[in-house]
């Protein structure tokens, strides 16, 4: 059996069991799987998720690994966090903390770059010590507490629906496609992606 037809089988089989599990839910709690809050909960909670798997998807694809992205993410959100309830709720305010989430994924990728691609260390390894010290760099931000205080536009972004459906998830599909408007085409390096046969 090929790895093709192993992966098809595999895929049928994750699909026969996630529809078994929607048939079981059916049935036993009807009015609350199939309700519009529910619905709604769900579509708050992919965007997040989501984008990670993304991240995770694009590394993965293109031969890598990183176990860093979670952590990253983490940071990024750590900072956004200390900087709009630090500022003024302002729109400069809200493009600074844009900017620091942003930053601070930059610097971390392109440490993980160097420590891979310059210093050659094994891709596991490198963002595995990358994952550890932001786990200890997020602590040391957040002093192991919640943060609390956020502004307005923070909270009305996750508050908010178009036509029933929770914002984020507008945002997250934003993301898909434009991953998808820049995936690799024929004009790209040939081995930018790999290819699982």
């Amino acid at each position: 059996m090929s790895k093709t037809t192993q992966r098809d089988h595999t895929e049928r089989w994750l699909l026969a069991l996630l529809l078994l599990v929607s048939i079981g839910f059916s049935l036993f709690i009807p009015y609350v799987f199939w309700s519009t809050a529910n619905f709604q909960s769900i579509a708050s909670q992919i965007p997040v998720a989501g984008v990670l798997t993304l991240a995770m998807a694009i590394t993965m694809l293109t031969g890598g690994i990183n176990l860093s992205i979670i952590a990253t993410a983490n940071a990024s959100a750590l900072v956004m966090a200390w900087v709009c309830t630090h500022l003024e709720p302002t729109f400069s305010s809200m493009v600074l903390m844009l900017l620091a989430g942003a930053s601070v994924a930059l610097v971390v990728g392109l440490i993980n770059g160097v420590l891979i691609s310059v210093v050659r260390v094994s891709p596991i390894l490198a963002t595995l010590g990358i994952m550890t010290l932001l786990k200890g760099v997020n602590v040391l931000i957040s002093k192991g507490s919640a943060i609390s205080n956020f502004p307005n536009y923070v909270l009305a972004l996750d508050r908010s629906y178009f036509l029933g459906v929770p914002v984020p998830l507008y945002l997250f599909a934003a993301v898909a496609l434009v991953i998808w408007l820049i995936w690799p085409r024929p004009a790209w390096p040939p081995d930018i992606l790999v290819r699982f046969q």
